[in-house]
């Protein structure tokens, strides 16, 4: 891999301002990571500031800015467009099937609820903050949910850090992570779609 003229360090802050200046902006402007949540009492989608934080949407942007941020910035610093790795569609493709069943089980459950105004916890209070959001279900902060966002951070600072190592000492830049690693981020992603099938009990939905 031969660079371009110009500071890694440069080009890695270019590519973070624009991806990531987007992402949280997107975040933060909009209901782009935030869950459905309708007003109990007039069964109105709420506005999206008071909607609470999705903790499946939010992996997805997690995963999203880390992979295309390193991508622009080894593109910037090489004028390459390097090959996805499996561990990069992996995933990338593991945080949008847990977004997609996530809100499919979510639709499930409003379906179900055959009261005139469908409540789920997501409704009941709205919005309290970001992490209690993505780490709380219908019976407050929960641990698997911590736990899926401990693996998922720890992942993403050691995805960046091997990047970072591998393009200055110009090896392939996206890091591989063994199967071992990718099967324990797996269970914790299942573990958490397994529990929120879970939530929002009829006695739930019926408040």
């Amino acid at each position: 891999i031969k660079n371009k003229a110009g500071n890694f360090s440069l080009h890695l802050m270019i590519a973070c301002v624009i991806i990531w200046g987007l992402g949280i902006y997107l975040a933060r402007k909009s209901g782009i990571v935030r869950d459905l949540s309708y007003n109990p009492q007039t069964n109105k989608l709420r506005p999206f500031q008071e909607r609470p934080y999705s903790f499946a949407k939010m992996q997805l942007l997690w995963w999203t800015l880390i992979v295309t941020s390193c991508y622009l910035c080894f593109y910037i610093h090489t004028g390459f467009l390097v090959a996805l790795t499996p561990t990069t569609v992996a995933l990338l493709g593991v945080s949008l099937g847990v977004t997609v069943i996530g809100n499919a089980i979510t639709s499930s459950q409003r379906q179900e609820n055959k009261s005139e105004v469908p409540i789920l916890h997501q409704d009941i209070d709205g919005s309290k903050n970001w992490l209690i959001d993505i780490l709380s279900d219908e019976g407050g902060v929960s641990i698997h949910r911590f736990q899926s966002l401990i693996f998922n951070v720890i992942y993403g600072i050691g995805f960046v850090f091997e990047f970072v190592e591998n393009t200055t000492n110009m090896r392939f830049p996206f890091f591989e992570f063994e199967t071992w690693q990718l099967t324990l981020l797996g269970i914790s992603v299942t573990g958490y779609l397994g529990l929120k099938a879970n939530e929002n009990p009829k006695a739930t939905q019926k408040q």
